[in-house]
């Protein structure tokens, strides 16, 4: 009875190493600061999942806080579902096994930041044994015509309405190309707006007009307010869950703000995720609810 017990004990030990070598249980603790910390039985992605492709395989860095392997899979996920016949997501770097230092970077310490490249036009996906980006995306302050903006503001701005976020940091030239974006779509809607209603009639919004994003960004327009508090996010959500106009205006508030400006950020963004609420260890901003109540498809 007593080598029977403990052959299950060592088969559940062996099954729950698996399962957190793989992400798929989340036990994963951050410790000390993004810029100074470490991590504790850290969970991994794999290195090809739904919808996502990990990148850099050579630095080893597929390591992170249980949170940052949930969210990758359900960014990855939601991208998936809306543009199935794209690119993946290719997942950059995200922590050492325990965390700590790492060349190329002040931060990926404690296994709540990682790094993402930006959508294509051409659809390419990078070769997974490169030891460093393949495309800049800007150059000489210029934007490249590449750069997918469309894909790339749906994501962003998704990224950056989890309330599991902190920052997302991007080159200052896409950050600016991204506020363009929103403010010209605005306008495009207002005007729309304040024609007669039955010259509006048949018209979809923005949708079939040539380099609008219908499903990424519908606008609408209120009395009063910002343009960041005008723009409707509806779209901004997993799983097509409605939101009142109040909570649309919050968070989008919040969301422009997060997108962050910074150097080294021409060919990836950079997210940054808060502190769990149960890493007692993890130092910095912290989410005080819970992780099922902020998943990517709530507010």
């Amino acid at each position: 009875m007593v080598a029977c017990s403990s052959f299950g004990k060592n088969q559940e030990e062996l099954l729950r190493e698996k399962q957190l070598k793989f992400g798929e249980i989340g036990l994963a603790q951050s410790a000390g600061w993004h810029f100074k910390g470490s991590l504790k039985s850290p969970s991994s992605v794999l290195m090809e999942g739904p919808g996502y492709l990990k990148i850099l395989r050579q630095r080893n860095r597929q390591f992170g806080n249980y949170v940052m392997v949930e969210f990758i899979r359900e960014l990855s996920l939601w991208k998936l579902r809306r543009d199935p016949k794209s690119e993946r997501l290719q997942i950059g770097d995200i922590s050492n096994e325990v965390g700590g230092k790492t060349l190329q970077h002040k931060s990926h310490q404690n296994g709540l930041d990682v790094d993402i490249v930006y959508l294509r036009n051409n659809r390419h996906e990078e070769q997974v044994d490169r030891p460093y980006w393949e495309e800049y995306f800007v150059r000489k302050n210029q934007l490249s015509s590449n750069f997918d903006i469309d894909r790339n503001v749906e994501l962003l701005l998704e990224v950056a309405h989890d309330r599991r976020v902190e920052k997302v940091f991007v080159d200052l030239v896409i950050k600016k190309k991204i506020v363009e974006y929103v403010e010209t779509k605005l306008k495009e809607k207002e005007a729309l707006l304040e024609q007669p209603v039955a010259a509006r009639e048949g018209l979809s919004s923005l949708e079939g007009q040539e380099g609008a994003s219908r499903e990424s960004l519908e606008l609408t327009m209120e009395a009063g307010g910002t343009l960041v508090e005008q723009l409707d996010v509806e779209a901004l959500s997993f799983g097509g869950e409605q939101f009142s106009q109040s909570e649309k205006n919050f968070a989008l508030a919040q969301v422009l703000e997060k997108l962050v400006p910074a150097k080294l950020h021409k060919t990836h963004f950079h997210v940054r995720l808060h502190c769990p609420e149960k890493d007692f260890e993890c130092e910095g901003s912290r989410m005080q609810q819970s992780i099922q109540s902020d998943s990517l498809s709530q507010l």
